[in-house]
């Protein structure tokens, strides 16, 4: 048995995209990705960089007063623009090994909401082009999208809440 569709959702095949979004869409995201590049490169800047590092600035703009709209959207994305300072260097080291270290790591991020955590010496591969990274080693935090919460996501101006 099918469920009911989300009554604030348009029908498959219904939806057309404003015409102002479709003057934003001037290149391929295949040359940004690299598709059928031979030769290793790091990742070119994308959609959530600053808009004047991507092909795709307008369209980005257009997205974020859109999304601006939406009930309550405000307050959330202010947060991502609002956080503490960073905690400075400690003075003393910590003489822990890097095991210990590692694991007191992985402890705290898996408690304040991240879904997996890697540590990894540090490869400028990983960075995009255009930054850089002067440690020697990097933590990556994974966090997982609620897939059952983005499917109700609906297809107007409030679907930032999804988001």
């Amino acid at each position: 048995m099918s469920e009911a569709p989300n009554p604030r959702r348009p029908r498959r095949g219904t939806w057309t995209p404003q015409p102002e979004t479709i003057a934003s869409l001037r290149v391929s995201g295949n040359s940004i990705n690299g598709v059928d590049e031979t030769v290793l490169r790091r990742a070119s800047p994308f959609f959530w960089h600053p808009p004047e590092q991507h092909p795709w600035g307008d369209l980005q703009l257009l997205a974020r007063k859109n999304s601006r709209k939406c009930p309550g959207s405000i307050e959330s994305f202010h947060g991502a623009y609002e956080y503490p300072e960073l905690i400075p260097v400690a003075d003393k080291r910590n003489d822990s090994s890097p095991q210990e270290l590692a694991e007191e790591a992985k402890q705290f991020a898996l408690t304040h909401e991240a879904d997996d955590i890697g540590i990894a010496k540090m490869d400028p591969q990983y960075v995009f082009e255009g930054y850089s990274i002067e440690d020697p080693w990097i933590i990556v935090l994974a966090l997982a999208h609620n897939y059952e919460r983005l499917r109700e996501v609906p297809s107007d101006e409030t679907n930032g809440i999804g988001v």
